[in-house]
């Protein structure tokens, strides 16, 4: 079928396996007192921490929805070790091309996400442990079947901050 081909297209092309990776990947954490980007902070173990992984379409996905109407495009994140709810699924839209909206036009203040910049997409993971090595896959599907898989991996350290690498 045509998702195999492309997938073995983008094994041995990566021009062509970027082509179908999703873009501008950001992973953020969350701790109580408000959100931190996971490269900077101090967590103790006590806190609860969350993080929002957000995300951009891949660059072929408007092209190929536009040819391919009957196909459903999707994205996959799973977090691994598992968290409260370990796989969630977004299905592609189309954008409406408005103009770029700031933060400050639409975000409520007392948001703890409102300080980053807004993807297309995002999921939110809760649960994590503190001191622990985190990874995130992201997958792009064509009718449930993947083309890509993106791997992001990133752990959250006890007092000394944290750190994510893709």
């Amino acid at each position: 079928g045509i998702v195999q081909s492309l997938r073995i297209l983008a094994m041995f092309d990566k021009q062509f396996q970027k082509l179908w990776s999703v873009t501008e990947v950001q992973i953020h954490m969350e701790r109580k007192e408000g959100l931190e980007h996971i490269f900077d902070e101090e967590n103790p173990e006590s806190e609860e921490i969350s993080i929002l992984v957000t995300w951009n379409d891949c660059d072929m996905a408007e092209y190929f929805c536009q040819e391919n109407p009957g196909t459903i495009l999707e994205y996959t994140v799973e977090i691994s070790p598992e968290t409260e709810i370990p796989i969630k699924s977004f299905q592609y839209y189309k954008s409406l091309n408005f103009a770029t909206i700031t933060d400050e036009d639409y975000i409520d203040k007392s948001s703890s996400f409102s300080s980053h910049p807004t993807q297309k997409y995002s999921t939110r993971f809760d649960g994590l442990v503190p001191s622990t090595s985190y990874m995130i896959h992201i997958s792009t599907e064509l009718d449930g079947k993947t083309v890509v898989q993106t791997k992001h991996q990133f752990k959250t350290l006890h007092n000394h901050g944290s750190e994510a690498k893709e």
